[in-house]
């Protein structure tokens, strides 16, 4: 037992971090890494995951092979302390990076210092890859592109004359949804925070599901990427943030099988257009006009290739290799 994770408890399996850091387990074991702490579990009662997370450290602690290899994710907790223990037992660290809060909140510069005794980071793309080679230079790193997504199921939808756009996440915090009845484009919205919205003919709450069974619910022909609260531009520190991150939402739609729509100032906006799985746009004001301008054929070949990325997606193609790589394989 020399390839090893550490399992924890991830609350609120509805949201994209808990999913993502489960899903990416799943691949690493499917990989032979082996769970040297406690079984995964989904506790949303703070303290009985709390208590799980201290136990199932300790155990991995005491469970630490010599000379192997221990898979860590980021966000956590518990990361310093793995790391110095991974070490002290001559173990190579990979670090697989979710997000990155200095480049959101207001968090010390030094958050990612404990990358200067890891062995490799994996991180969302060439524009995060660069920023961080940049911040420590001596760092091997691999890059995903898209984050995988497990066990999601392909959209059932069937174009229907009107292209439907689609936006699933925290629609308390995507306050640009608000501006949208000022354009002539049809959306419809799943995730918490519906009861906020105000419903029209063109823009309808769907609901909320488990992130495994969304994409049989998911009615419409692309899947939107946006933040802020901004229909012009993903402004601030959330548009910032989408130059250096591949957001979780963005694999969810393709893993339904969608072509995606991205703010064209994103690290996103490359990664799509290389795939040919959807466009990008300057301004959300620019969508009617494109999608006017849609073919039936070019949609058609959207489609195809958006279902090539989703087999990927839910065959774990990009972290199985980005994990290669710092394999050595």
């Amino acid at each position: 037992m020399k390839e090893v994770f550490v399992s924890r408890n991830y609350r609120h399996p509805f949201t994209a971090s808990s999913k993502a850091k489960i899903d990416a387990e799943e691949i690493v074991a499917h990989m032979g890494f082996k769970n040297i702490g406690l079984p995964t579990r989904t506790f949303n009662f703070w303290l009985w995951g709390k208590l799980w997370d201290l136990t199932s450290e300790f155990v991995g602690k005491r469970r630490m092979p010599n000379g192997g290899t221990v898979f860590l994710q980021y966000p956590s907790d518990d990361i310093l302390p793995m790391i110095a223990k991974a070490k002290e037992k001559g173990n190579r660290v990979i670090v697989l990076i979710h997000d990155i809060n200095s480049l959101r909140f207001d968090v010390a510069d030094n958050e990612l210092d404990f990358l200067n005794d890891v062995d490799h980071a994996i991180l969302h793309n060439r524009n995060m890859a660069r920023l961080i080679n940049s911040r420590y230079p001596r760092l091997s790193v691999q890059t995903l592109g898209i984050f995988d997504y497990l066990h999601a199921n392909l959209s059932i939808y069937r174009h229907n004359g009107e292209y439907r756009l689609i936006f699933a996440g925290n629609l308390k915090k995507s306050l640009f949804l608000d501006k949208l009845h000022d354009l002539p484009v049809n959306i419809n919205l799943y995730g918490v925070g519906g009861d906020r919205i105000r419903q029209t003919d063109r823009i309808v709450y769907k609901g909320c599901f488990h992130p495994n069974e969304l994409g049989r619910h998911l009615e419409g022909d692309f899947g939107l990427v946006w933040d802020g609260d901004s229909i012009d531009t993903c402004e601030g520190v959330l548009g910032s943030y989408l130059k250096f991150i591949s957001p979780h939402k963005m694999s969810m739609y393709l893993s339904s099988g969608l072509p995606v729509i991205v703010w064209d100032k994103s690290a996103m906006a490359e990664i799509v257009e290389e795939n040919g799985a959807g466009f990008a746009v300057s301004s959300l004001r620019k969508i009617p006009e494109r999608l006017k301008a849609l073919s039936q054929e070019e949609y058609c070949e959207m489609k195809r290739k958006a279902v090539a990325l989703a087999h990927d997606l839910d065959n774990g193609a990009f972290l199985t290799a980005a994990m290669k790589r710092c394999l050595g394989q």
